[in-house]
């Protein structure tokens, strides 16, 4: 992989690393769970957040200082590093 701001993965969308604050909540609209955003894609995101929160499958990302808030899919989650993917009705908004 190359490094120049970016993360360069094949076939993938580039992530950027990024350290934005953020919040997690759940669909139902659950008080939110702070977090920080380190990378971010077109496609999803990846998150700290304090490891003893359980996350649900489906949960809502906002970051206030790009104007987001998406609808994310938990891909994977490991401690304190929780990787998001963006449910694609999200995708048709952003353009």
């Amino acid at each position: 992989m190359k490094y120049n701001g970016t993360l360069q993965r094949r076939g993938i969308s580039p992530r950027l690393k990024t350290f934005l604050l953020g919040a997690v909540y759940t669909i139902e609209g659950s008080e939110p769970a702070e977090c920080v955003v380190i990378d971010f894609s077109a496609t999803g995101a990846k998150i700290y957040i304090d490891p003893g929160l359980e996350l649900p499958r489906q949960v809502r990302l906002t970051i206030k200082q790009r104007n987001l808030d998406l609808t994310c899919v938990v891909a994977h989650r490991s401690g304190e590093t929780a990787g998001l993917k963006f449910v694609k009705d999200n995708l048709a908004e952003r353009r």
